[in-house]
C-alpha cells in the first residue's frame, strides 16, 4: 500500500508539471533531486559508493533505460494524453518483464497462466489504443503519439528491471539507486542545456518547483528504496500489490484533481491490465488451492 501511494501521485504531478515546463526539463530536475536527496542519505548512514564502481557500465544502461528514457517519454507523452492512461499503461510492466524473462532468459519458462496473462494483457494495451487506430484526426494522432510515448516507457522500464535481475542483483542496491540517478541527472542535465539552453528553467515557479522536487524525492527516491527494501525481504506479494493499484491510484487522482474522463476503452483496457496480472502472478491458482485445502469450503 505504501508503495503504491509514492508511485500512484506520479503520472497526476507530472500531469501537472509539464503544462508549465518543458517534459526535459521536468524529468531533468526530477532526476536530480532525487539522485541528491539518496547521496545524502548515503552520506547520514555512511554507505560508500564505490562498490558499485565495478559495475558502471550496468549502471550506464540503467541510467537511460531505467530512469532518462521512460522518465522522459512519460513525461512528452502525458502532454498528448490523460494522466490516467500513463497510470494504466505502466500497469502492464510485469507482463512485459515476464515476456522479456522469458525471452532473453533462458532458464525462465512461462506457465500457461503467464502466457495467458502476457496475452489478455496485450489485448488490454491494443483496447487503449482502439479509438485512435479506428479513427483519424489530427486530435486522434496526436492522442495516438502520447500513448506510444507510454508504451516505449513501460518497455524500457520493463527491459531496465530484467537487465538489473541479471547484472546488478547482488550489488548495494540503495548505493547502485544513488549512482544509476547521478548518471542520470546528469546526462538530462546535458541534453537540457545543450537543446533547450538556460531558458527550460525559467517557468520553474514555487508551484512547479515543488511538483519537481515531489516527483523527485517522494516520486523516485523513496519509492526505489521501498522496493529494494521488501524485494531484499523477499515480500514480492507487497510489490505485486503496489503493481495492481497503481492504475487504479492514478485513474482515481486524475479523476479528482484534474477532472479526467475515462472513456469505455480505458476502462476495458484497465480492467483487461489488472486481471491479466492477477492471472500472470498465479493469484488465482493460489486462491483455488486455499479453497481446496480449507476443510470449511468442503462439502
Amino acid at each position: 500500500m505504501l508503495l503504491a501511494a509514492f508511485w500512484g501521485p506520479t503520472f497526476l504531478l507530472i500531469k501537472i508539471g509539464v503544462e508549465a515546463v518543458s517534459p526535459l526539463a521536468l524529468t531533468t530536475v526530477r532526476c536530480g533531486s532525487a539522485a541528491l536527496f539518496l547521496l545524502g542519505y548515503c552520506l547520514l548512514t555512511q554507505r560508500s559508493l564505490s562498490a558499485v564502481f565495478p559495475s558502471g557500465k550496468h549502471l550506464l544502461f540503467m541510467a537511460i533505460f531505467g530512469n532518462v528514457v521512460p522518465f522522459l517519454c512519460c513525461a512528452i507523452g502525458e502532454t498528448m494524453v490523460q494522466s490516467s492512461t500513463a497510470g494504466i499503461i505502466e500497469g502492464s510492466v510485469p507482463l512485459i518483464v515476464a515476456l522479456f524473462t522469458a525471452l532473453f532468459t533462458p532458464h525462465r519458462r512461462l506457465s500457461k497462466n503467464e502466457i495467458l496473462g502476457i496475452a489478455i494483457g496485450f489485448l488490454g494495451i491494443l483496447t487503449i489504443f482502439a479509438p485512435d487506430i479506428m479513427q483519424t484526426s489530427g486530435h486522434t494522432e496526436e492522442r495516438f503519439l502520447g500513448k506510444m510515448f507510454l508504451v516505449v516507457m513501460a518497455v524500457s522500464f520493463a527491459a531496465s528491471f530484467v537487465y538489473s535481475k541479471e547484472k546488478l542483483d547482488n550489488v548495494p542496491h540503495i548505493a547502485a539507486v544513488t549512482v544509476q540517478l547521478i548518471l542520470s541527472g546528469l546526462i538530462l542535465f546535458l541534453m537540457t542545456f545543450f537543446i533547450e539552453g538556460r531558458a527550460a528553467f525559467h517557468g520553474f515557479t514555487f508551484k512547479v518547483s515543488a511538483v519537481a522536487l515531489s516527483l523527485g524525492i517522494f516520486g523516485t527516491a523513496i519509492p526505489w528504496c521501498i522496493y529494494f527494501h521488501l524485494i531484499k525481504k523477499g515480500s514480492a506479494a507487497q510489490v505485486s500489490l503496489a503493481v495492481y493499484l497503481l492504475p487504479v491510484v492514478a485513474v482515481f487522482l486524475g479523476w479528482v484533481f484534474l477532472d479526467e474522463t475515462l472513456r469505455w476503452n480505458l476502462w476495458l483496457g484497465v480492467a483487461l491490465i489488472l486481471f491479466s496480472l492477477i492471472l500472470a502472478s498465479g493469484m488465482l491458482a493460489k486462491r483455488r488451492k486455499t479453497d481446496h485445502d480449507n476443510p470449511l469450503l468442503r462439502n
